[in-house]
């Protein structure tokens, strides 16, 4: 959770309750088709850019689990978010890694045997060096008699004082294993095992390591968010196969996922599973135009503004920015914004006809966009009405009370409309918000 000191050229401002919300509906929604369903939250890419830890935090009641991309954002999560509900990394993770998420008690995605005997057998080593060792705190209980009890408890005690002594908090799983989900690949060919019979041997392989918990299974849906269901219920149909293969070998594992909001909002991969991931809908964004978006409303949670720094006129002839590709025909009034790329606001977005909000009126803005700042046309308003200290919207709405001061009534700019623009998703626009932008939160 780090803290900006200096607001003064941008910032982003995240209602946290808004989110809260997004995560109760897409829960309920989920609910409704399957009562039992648990629900994690995925705030992987630093919470698709508004903040992993503030986030975590804002729903940890009712979430089950979160999920992240890599070790260093699980430890963030850890250590400065505090939180301490299981977290999944949902990428591959490296050897060197494996002490971090051991000690971090982090859950690794895993899908090949050689992966599962490294990890095991770091596992091992880590669960040695550490006094966390569950085959040993057995065969110590067992030869002990009457006194497992004590003994096991002295044994608490010391692992304690080493936990003391290290630089932080141990979070590692009290069974001193390291915890998993396997990923299953069922048709996104990224990562996972194949959902046939060499896939089941990675399983049997899985139950069987001792220094590993198979906690959990999952695949993800390459289509869920299209109106064509076609490739999505395919994919079902392997998984849901798959576990039968699992379940037919005795081989139990606790909790099957594969629904992602697509999945959630349009009822697909709930029937008959543990869990479901809710991702870019905990953020009040849907994932294509193709959901039924009109079964789980969802609010936005992020308004990002910068501040007009220079108001001047310029002549017509005048060109404006890097490699004069706008060129004034008449004389205009133009504004300065102290935004560019480097703080992800998009080189891409530059001649497209993208606009920002100024007092509640669209204004396009003119040229490239710089790195740090760029231009935009403010020869809509009369003299006075906009100056140096003026806020421009480049992504959300105006705020009420704004509005209300100004006498319009509130505007948007979403993310599907910047993601229009440059050819991509709103997920994108979000998660390329660099992190020199501050982030204020509404709780």
């Amino acid at each position: 959770m780090s803290e900006h000191r200096h607001f003064s050229r941008t910032g982003a401002i995240v209602d946290l309750r808004a989110i809260r919300e997004n995560m109760a509906a897409l829960k309920a929604a989920a609910k409704e088709v399957n009562p039992e369903i648990k629900a994690l939250a995925t705030v992987k890419a630093d919470a698709y850019g508004h903040g992993a830890c503030e986030v975590a935090n804002a729903v940890d009641d009712i979430a089950d689990m979160f999920s992240v991309a890599c070790t260093d954002e699980g430890i963030e999560l850890r250590e400065a978010g505090g939180i301490k509900k299981p977290i999944l990394i949902l990428g591959p993770v490296f050897a060197e890694d494996d002490d971090d998420t051991i000690r971090y008690g982090l859950t690794q995605a895993v899908f090949t045997a050689e992966r599962l005997q490294q990890l095991n057998d770091n596992a091992a080593r880590y669960a040695r060096e550490n006094g966390t060792d569950p085959e040993i705190l057995r065969a110590e209980a067992e030869s002990a008699g009457d006194k497992a009890g004590e003994i096991l408890a002295l044994m608490r005690e010391e692992r304690k004082q080493k936990e003391d002594a290290k630089d932080g908090e141990d979070y590692s799983f009290a069974d001193g294993k390291a915890h998993v989900h396997i990923a299953v690949d069922t048709g996104m060919s990224r990562i996972g095992v194949t959902p046939d019979d060499d896939g089941l041997a990675v399983l049997k392989l899985a139950a069987e390591l001792p220094y590993i918990s198979v906690d959990g299974i999952f695949t993800h849906f390459a289509t869920a968010d299209e109106t064509d269901k076609t490739g999505a219920n395919k994919a079902l149909s392997k998984f849901r196969a798959f576990k039968s293969m699992a379940e037919a070998a005795g081989i139990r594992i606790p909790c099957w996922h594969c629904a992602n909001t697509a999945s959630i909002i349009d009822g697909i991969g709930l029937e008959g599973f543990d869990m479901c991931r809710v991702g870019i809908g905990l953020y009040g964004m849907y994932p294509s135009r193709e959901v039924k978006m009109d079964r789980v409303s969802l609010q936005p949670a992020l308004m990002w503004y910068a501040y007009i720094t220079h108001v001047k006129w310029i002549e017509a002839g005048t060109s404006v920015s890097y490699g004069y590709k706008f060129t004034a025909d008449k004389r205009m009034r133009i504004g300065t914004v102290s935004i560019g790329y480097a703080d992800g606001y998009s080189r891409s977005l530059s001649l497209r006809g993208t606009e920002v909000l100024v007092n509640g009126r669209r204004c396009p803005i003119l040229g490239r966009i710089c790195m740090d700042q760029m231009m935009i046309d403010l020869s809509a308003f009369d003299e006075g009405e906009v100056f140096a200290g003026v806020p421009a919207i480049l992504l959300g709405g105006s705020p009420e009370a704004e509005a209300a001061a100004y006498g319009y009534e509130p505007k948007c700019i979403s993310a599907e409309e910047l993601a229009d623009r440059i050819g991509t998703i709103n997920y994108e626009v979000t998660c390329n918000i660099s992190k020199r932008v501050p982030r204020k939160y509404i709780r």
